[in-house]
């Protein structure tokens, strides 16, 4: 009998010992197939294994990881809920779910199981962290500073808790508080250019484009003069500051570090346009065009480009092009269809009727802008409608101040109109 207990035993451990062994060889089968993105095979293995051993919470993260990166999000929380009930206490697994959550877009939910692994350890940095950018994500503002502001509270040190309530209260619009944290990062880690370009995102908010002039360039002549940020950031704060042989000189600068993006060519492009150098900016915003043909500001400029150049019917083209793509705001049809007007007037061989298209759709857009009726009057009256042309020029005389129409030194366009309207209504009554 003691044989045959003894030899039962023994049985039984190289059965273990057989299926312990099964382990790593599966383990290194199911990691090569999911780096060599089999993830099929690497599933039914899965499968397989869970079906032998339902006991492994090894099996079942693994599969959820799978299922997550094929974004099966929703049967990847089913699977790591499965290890929930293996071990309630398993705290990287709520983490999985969270991060799983949190990549649906489902931000309250991802901070409920950070949350919940937070509980489990309350001394982990990186889960507050996460709370707070999901609370961020989430535009709940308030909630995110609240985190943030705890890490940093335990460690000043914190360089990314700092960012990021630099970040939020720019975003609640109190930007001196900001613009304190961002220097405080960057006198944490000068060479941190997420910093620096943060801050400067700060100063350009506030107009601020000089102070921002003087960040960038420190970064570029004392840390990287090479950074394509840093590079184009500094470029256009020459832009926004009028100081457009620099911008032009910076622009040409990133290019010559092959930073060849839509962005670089336009505002290259946009730099010589503010010099009237249009033959030039029609060639670099062409190049910044074929790159990103739905850039609206790009067909803007181009068609201005090349309207004040020999091109003057294809900047019709770009602007009428820009039109289209134009959101239907009030504020933004307004510009794009006063520019619109200007480049038809700049064509001289437009067709009449085009001129007064543009015209009165620029003037629909801007009717408290007199010279909007004045021009629309302009254009009636070479279609010879002089009713109308003598409704827009009074609408625009109407607007002139008092204190201009008489005025002796002033009123000699308003008088010249007064007169030609009254020449108009003689011709009206010819008409009739």
């Amino acid at each position: 009998m003691k044989h045959t207990v003894l030899f039962l035993l023994v049985i039984a451990l190289m059965n273990i010992q057989k299926a312990q062994s099964k382990i790593p060889p599966l383990r290194e089968n199911i990691q090569k197939l999911i780096n060599d993105y089999n993830n099929d095979k690497a599933l039914t293995l899965l499968d397989s294994a869970i079906l032998d051993d339902q006991t492994s919470t090894e099996w079942y993260v693994t599969k959820g990881k799978v299922l997550r990166s094929l974004y099966d999000y929703e049967n990847a929380i089913k699977i790591f809920g499965k290890v929930l009930e293996l071990d309630s206490t398993n705290n990287q697994v709520l983490i999985e779910i969270a991060n799983t959550y949190k990549l649906q877009e489902d931000y309250p939910h991802s901070i409920q199981f950070f949350s919940k692994a937070l509980e489990k350890d309350t001394s982990y940095t990186f889960l507050k962290l996460e709370c707070g950018n999901c609370h961020l994500l989430n535009h709940e503002y308030p909630e995110a500073l609240k985190e943030f502001s705890e890490v940093y509270h335990k460690d000043t040190l914190n360089c990314y808790a700092i960012k990021m309530l630099a970040y939020i209260y720019n975003k609640i619009n109190l930007p001196d508080i900001s613009k304190m944290f961002y220097q405080e990062a960057i006198s944490i880690n000068p060479a941190d250019y997420s910093s620096v370009l943060g801050l400067n995102n700060v100063l350009m908010g506030q107009n601020n484009y000089q102070e921002g002039i003087l960040l960038t360039e420190h970064y570029r002549n004392s840390i990287d003069a090479k950074n394509k940020w840093i590079n184009s950031a500094n470029a256009l704060l020459y832009l926004k500051n009028k100081q457009h042989d620099m911008a032009i000189k910076r622009f040409s600068n990133c290019l010559a570090l092959n930073d060849t993006t839509a962005f670089i060519y336009k505002h290259l492009g946009i730099s010589y346009y503010s010099i009237d150098s249009f033959d030039v900016a029609k060639t670099y915003l062409e190049k910044a065009y074929q790159l990103d043909p739905e850039d609206v500001n790009t067909m803007q400029f181009l068609g201005l480009a090349c309207s004040k150049s020999y091109y003057k019917e294809l900047g019709i083209f770009y602007i009428e092009k820009a039109v289209a793509h134009y959101a239907p705001m009030e504020e933004d049809m307004a510009y794009i269809y006063l520019k619109l007007d200007e480049v038809c007037k700049a064509w001289s061989v437009c067709p009449a009727e085009k001129k007064l298209a543009a015209s009165i759709k620029a003037y629909q857009f801007n009717s408290n802008n007199p010279n909007s009726a004045f021009n629309l009057a302009v254009e009636y009256e070479n279609v010879k409608n002089y009713a109308k042309a003598i409704e827009f020029y009074q609408l625009y005389l109407d607007a002139v101040p008092e204190a201009i129409r008489k005025d002796t030194q002033r009123n000699s366009l308003y008088l010249a109109y007064v007169k030609r309207v009254n020449e108009l209504k003689g011709l009206l009554i010819i008409q009739k």
